[in-house]
């Protein structure tokens, strides 16, 4: 998992570690957001090893998400009972 926390901080491409595309910037895998690809060629190399990782990382950011999400209603909802009280 630190490759993948290097490639994410860094903005590496998955698979052949490059930072830069003549037309653009890299793009992230459309299932776990967490991994850059210069493109389409190089996600389709990289997919049998990422693959793996994917649903997992996924599952954890959408978790990471919901939680904030809900933490951020709880303290509407505290705020509110605050002010009416």
């Amino acid at each position: 998992l630190d490759i993948m926390s290097a490639l994410y901080n860094n903005r590496q491409c998955g698979s052949c570690f490059g930072t830069v595309k003549d037309d653009g910037p890299l793009k992230r895998c459309g299932g776990c957001k967490a991994i850059f690809y210069c493109d389409e060629n190089c996600q389709a190399k990289n997919w049998p090893i990422h693959r793996e990782h994917c649903a997992c990382m996924k599952t954890a950011r959408d978790l990471y998400n919901k939680r904030i999400t809900e933490n951020n209603m709880a303290t509407v909802e505290n705020a509110n009972v605050t002010e009416t009280s």
